[in-house]
């Protein structure tokens, strides 16, 4: 009986711990202190919400800009004690993307980012044939930066250390790995540039979005 004890004390301490890692915002009172400090930057969140976002808040690693609004399940995960992620006012974040960051990821005012997206600077390392994939590590490709007034489409990817330029409109399930060019549609495995934007100069760049009038569809 003791032994069966022990083994459910183990077993439980082993769950709680992950559950720590990978639900780290599902007491009340963390959803309760995160959905305030998403108040007070004039932004808003729907549960679920994954990821170290409290913590990475207190240490000033995640800079979240006013008018942000976040659907159910994004997933902001920092990776490393120095990640950041940085995201600027107006930025539309649909539902059940990632955003995982081991330098810096940073994205511009007035972008949006569709259903189920990924957003990664560090892909798994592959090379040693001898050593699960998992334990393998991370290769860290450097910042990301996604420029304001970007379009990108569901279930598209940029992964590694790329800058995606200003009104730059990424393809629903494409796949970057490289720099795209400011005003660049691009689309495909891996994407390539398919056409080029060229805004009117009267379009406006400033003002507000709220969650009221945001598009539930990116």
């Amino acid at each position: 009986m003791v032994r069966r004890v022990q083994e459910l004390a183990r077993q439980l301490g082993i769950y709680y711990k992950k559950s720590r890692y990978l639900s780290p915002n599902a007491m009340p009172w963390t959803r309760a202190r995160v959905q305030w400090e998403f108040m007070r930057r004039q932004s808003y969140v729907v549960w679920p919400l994954y990821g170290p976002v409290l913590k990475a808040f207190k240490e000033g690693r995640l800079e979240i800009d006013q008018n942000v609004t976040l659907l159910p399940g994004c997933w902001l995960n920092l990776g490393t004690e120095t990640a950041r992620i940085r995201i600027g006012r107006n930025v539309y974040l649909n539902g059940n993307l990632m955003v995982a960051s081991y330098d810096l990821v940073e994205i511009g005012e007035f972008s949006a980012i569709g259903r189920g997206a990924l957003i990664l600077n560090a892909p798994h390392r592959t090379s040693d044939p001898n050593i699960p994939i998992m334990l393998q590590g991370m290769e860290g490709n450097g910042p990301t930066r996604i420029g304001k007034n970007v379009w990108m489409g569901n279930n598209a990817a940029v992964i590694g250390g790329v800058t995606i330029g200003d009104r730059a409109v990424i393809a629903a399930n494409s796949v970057v790995t490289n720099d795209v060019a400011p005003g660049t549609v691009v689309a495909g495995i891996p994407a390539r540039a398919t056409k080029r934007v060229s805004p009117r100069p009267d379009v406006a760049t400033t003002g507000s979005i709220d969650g009221a009038v945001a598009s539930p569809e990116a």
